[in-house]
This record gives structure tokens, sequence and C-alpha cells, in this order.
């Protein structure tokens, strides 16, 4: 799992996501980065799960996501994002 808690933008890139857990939120990716933009672009998610945002969760900011694929992520609240 990847977890940002800063004042940036950050770009995830063509990367792939299988089988992550998070026991709370976004079982690939937790976004939690100030006021500013993140991208998610061309990336693959498969199978992640968490309570909420089985592959993503965004604690409220914006986020981006350009040509993703998702297929079988679980969570509770937001399958996928």
């Amino acid at each position: 799992m990847l977890l940002v808690h800063l004042t940036i933008v950050l770009t995830t890139i063509n990367c792939t996501f299988i089988e992550n857990n998070a026991k709370e939120d976004g079982g690939a990716i937790y976004f939690d980065c100030g006021y500013l933009d993140n991208y998610v672009i061309n990336s693959t998610f498969i199978n992640n799960s968490a309570n909420r945002g089985g592959a993503i969760y965004d604690a409220g900011y914006i986020i981006n996501t350009v040509h993703n694929i998702f297929d079988g992520n679980i969570a509770s609240l937001g399958r996928d994002i």
C-alpha cells in the first residue's frame, strides 16, 4: 500500500497494483495530499481490497484518472475509487 501525506502533486504512471489490502482505506493507494492535483495514468488495479476505496481512496482532494484498468477490487464503499 502507498500512503502519502504531503503537500505535493503525485503522479502515478504505468503502474500495476495487484492483491493489495488495507484494513481501513485505499487497498492500493491512499491519497491525502493537501489541495493539489493527483494523477493516476495508464495504471492497472486488480483484486485490491479495503473498507473504503478498494483500489484508491481519496481523502477529499482532487484526483485525475486517465486510461486505467480496474478489475475485481472490493470495498464496503467505493469498489474501485
